[in-house]
């Protein structure tokens, strides 16, 4: 992948309704309303379930995900949608896991076109609602005979599934019920075909998952923006949100940090890229142009939080690791009995070597904890291939 495309927008509807000139008929309005408030379902997010039916997607190279599959088999089994592989490597790969293979059922696909990239939570949302839970399949997928395997399973198990009129990728969509309200988050940037202009989406949205308000993420420019809405921010209870923070980091904590702590693709960046970048772009002013757009994208999530009356929390960032998708936020959240946990991610010290006690996962873990959530520590190298926790994991 070409490393600069790595770094690199609403209408909002209103209606005006007329009071009835009948008495009779705006007292049947108040009726309606009042039966549909009595009946609507209301979401609720991740740290509120319990985690179970997680869902993964088998990964030519399982490193990717052995120790987040270690950790979630102590609370849930796992359904795995994998190519149809031979029987040397499913027992290879079942060693390797050093598990029972009855607690990882499979459910065979056949990889083709944007399903042999797509990671588990790219494939579609699952809503979760008091009283139903649906999947919503994003419009570029298509229930063709590719996933006739996945939805035999659905059928089976009653569990409700639609294909949404839109594209989404399940990173760049985050719910919550805050102040009586259900509350959709969108990232905008769709790297997939979809020409719907955003009342269209509004309305799409709205009927299918069940939303009072659309809240999207988006500032003018044609870059892409730091990956997806899971990468920056995280509920971590009701009414509170922790968001990646790089206001007080400049362009020369970015240049002088120190050598040694450098990961693989910072060495492989100045490798390659030492003094001029693709289209005969200065990299100096390249990296000033994309921190300054990523810090303009964190600052519009932050304002609209706030102004949505959340508790806002930052958790500072180094641009480093952004640019090399290693996001804490980018954790997954859930109850355990009485308890709330988070499943977070480590990343490597300067040395390759993965310890909870290296500064920054220190730094991160301790965050967590402040909320009263107990930090599980996974060793996972997805960042490498451009996702983490969050991005590994669905359920169903």
């Amino acid at each position: 992948m070409n490393l600069v495309n790595k770094f690199v927008k609403g209408l909002i509807f209103s209606s005006l309704v007329g009071l009835s000139f009948f008495q009779g008929d705006y007292v049947k309005r108040v009726e309606e309303r009042e039966i549909n408030n009595v009946n609507k379902e209301i979401f609720i997010p991740e740290y509120k379930r319990e985690l179970s039916n997680v869902l993964m997607k088998f990964q030519p190279d399982n490193k990717y995900q052995e120790n987040l599959i270690e950790e979630v088999l102590n609370y849930s089994d796992v359904y795995f949608l994998t190519p149809n592989f031979s029987n040397k490597e499913k027992k290879q790969f079942f060693r390797n896991l050093d598990k029972e293979e009855n607690k990882i059922t499979p459910l065979y696909i056949e990889e083709k076109g944007r399903l042999r990239q797509a990671w588990s939570q790219d494939l579609f949302e699952l809503l979760v609602t008091d009283k139903t839970r649906k999947v919503i399949f994003p419009n570029y997928i298509g229930l063709d005979s590719s996933l006739v395997s996945f939805t035999n399973f659905l059928k089976k198990d009653s569990i409700e599934y639609i294909l949404s009129k839109n594209n989404f990728e399940g990173g760049h969509l985050v719910y919550d019920y805050f102040n009586g309200k259900n509350l959709l988050f969108s990232g905008t940037r769709n790297v997939f075909l979809n020409s719907l202009a955003r009342e269209e989406k509004i309305i799409n949205y709205k009927k299918e998952f069940g939303a009072d308000s659309i809240i999207f993420f988006n500032i003018n420019s044609d870059e892409t923006p730091l990956f997806h809405l899971d990468q920056c921010f995280t509920f971590v209870d009701s009414g509170k949100v922790a968001i990646l923070n790089l206001n007080n980091y400049s362009l020369e904590d970015f240049y002088f940090e120190k050598e040694d702590e450098l990961s693989v693709f910072e060495k492989e960046f100045y490798l390659n890229y030492s003094s001029i970048g693709a289209n005969q772009i200065l990299i100096s002013e390249f990296i000033e142009k994309s921190l300054d757009y990523s810090k303009k994208m964190l600052t519009n999530i932050q304002n609209k939080f706030t102004k949505l009356g959340y508790q806002v929390y930052s958790l500072p960032a180094s641009y480093w690791q952004i640019l090399n998708y290693q996001s804490y936020i980018n954790s997954r959240l859930f109850a355990d009995e009485d308890k709330r946990k988070i499943l977070m991610p480590i990343f490597p010290n300067s040395e390759g070597i993965y310890d909870i006690n290296y500064f920054k996962n220190k730094k991160a873990k301790e965050f967590f904890e402040n909320f009263g959530l107990e930090v599980i520590p996974v060793i996972n190298k997805s960042w490498e291939k451009q996702g983490n926790i969050h991005c590994l994991i669905n359920e169903i």
